[in-house]
């Protein structure tokens, strides 16, 4: 008598949580009935997936999905697709599948990620900035010696425009900010889902960061704050240090409960060193000083990720356990936290001609790719890369799945 066809598919469920995934490949096997009852677990394939929200609770499709990107990148299989630009390129970004361009001429255009057109817009006015956030475009411009913000549907159809002080666009976590033209500590927060305009009292120029639901971290002249609703500020670090260290702060979040203020100091050019400082719902947990430069700092889900030139030390922002990896390479140029959306714990890193995919829970390069294109590398999403050749010519580079 086959089990599965007595059980309630809630006890099977639980059988099918139990074993491991080499098992559950051969219980696909056995018969129909068990490849429906392992493909109907929804809670079976959330518990593999790294992506902790999806949009239609598809888990096993998103599984499979993970599984052939991994593939695709272990294995180095990319297509290859070049664009000729008419006029050199001014700015470009990367939101999914598509590639947003402005060129000389100010002129918008979206490709997809096979380098298709699908649509332009010619903008009269001297675009200075361009950012994509939950598929809308929101761009700095200039124009009558005035600063202004346009936001744009994915069709480019405009929603709203604000003017402001700011020389630079900030946003984070679906949401954008700006300094007000009237008052230069106001700032204006416009949440992208829903719309809503709301307003917070900040010294212009400080560094924001939003956390958690209602509050904001904000870093100025050397002072780390806490910022609620009613104008309550809370300090939370201040740099303790002499001038002559040419002292320098750097503010990241997990975005719930944990915020680490990363300090780096040099000395006469010979003697750098650092340290960090991790607080948890509002108070400091932990302090590591460290006798190199961070050059690099990222957080990737759990993750702390610090670079020096020729290292990778991973501070597990749970336990507070720390590992160090000295790479093969000299000089660590870049590092690019590739996965950060889904949480799969490998980043890029970018040396001569070369990058190299590292797996920071087993310390490891999964690949490397040579290109003499990689040289110019500046953009990436988890399905492909961008690399430039010259200002009117770029090569995309995409994964096959």
């Amino acid at each position: 008598m086959d089990p599965i066809k007595i059980l309630p598919q809630e006890v099977s469920e639980i059988i099918w949580l139990k074993l491991p995934l080499s098992d559950i490949q051969s219980c696909l096997l056995v018969s129909t009935l068990w490849y429906n009852s392992i493909s109907n677990c929804s809670t079976f394939w959330r518990n593999l997936c790294n992506t902790k929200i999806i949009k239609y609770n598809s888990w096993k499709l998103t599984y499979l999905e993970e599984m052939k990107i991994k593939w695709a990148w272990r294995n180095c299989e990319f297509s290859q697709v070049i664009i000729d630009l008419e006029t050199d390129l001014k700015l470009i970004c990367c939101y999914e599948d598509f590639i947003y361009i402005i060129n000389t001429k100010n002129i918008l255009i979206k490709y997809n990620r096979f380098g298709e057109l699908i649509t332009t817009k010619s903008m009269e006015v001297n675009l200075k900035e361009i950012s994509v956030i939950a598929d809308k475009l929101i761009l700095l411009y200039e124009t009558n010696q005035q600063n202004e913000i346009l936001l744009l549907n994915e069709k480019f159809v405009e929603i709203c425009k604000f003017k402001t002080i700011d020389q630079k666009l900030n946003n984070a976590n679906g949401k954008f900010w700006f300094w007000t033209e009237n008052n230069s500590n106001l700032v204006t927060i416009y949440t992208l889902e829903s719309g809503k305009i709301d307003e917070l009292e900040a010294i212009y120029g400080s560094d924001l960061i939003p956390f958690e639901s209602n509050s904001w971290v904000s870093h100025y002249n050397g002072e780390v704050h806490l910022l609620f609703e009613n104008n309550i500020k809370k300090k939370i670090y201040a740099i303790n240090s002499s001038p002559m260290t040419m002292p320098k702060l750097e503010i990241l979040t997990n975005n719930k409960d944990i915020i680490v203020v990363v300090e780096k100091k040099i000395i006469e050019e010979r003697h750098k060193f650092s340290s960090i400082h991790i607080f948890e719902n509002e108070k400091k947990s932990m302090s590591h000083y460290l006798e190199f430069y961070i050059e690099q700092a990222r957080i990737s889900g759990d993750l702390l990720i610090l670079t020096t030139s020729n290292s990778i030390q991973l501070y597990n922002l749970n336990t507070f356990n720390v590992s160090t990896t000295t790479t093969r390479y000299e000089t660590i140029e870049n590092i690019y936290n590739l996965f950060v959306m889904k949480n799969l714990n490998w980043i890029i890193i970018k040396y001569d001609d070369k990058l190299t995919l590292f797996d920071l829970i087993n310390l490891e390069d999964l690949t490397i790719i040579n290109d003499n294109t990689i040289e110019n590398l500046f953009l990436y999403t988890i399905k492909f890369f961008i690399t430039k050749i010259n200002y009117k010519r770029l090569v995309i580079k995409t994964i096959m799945i």
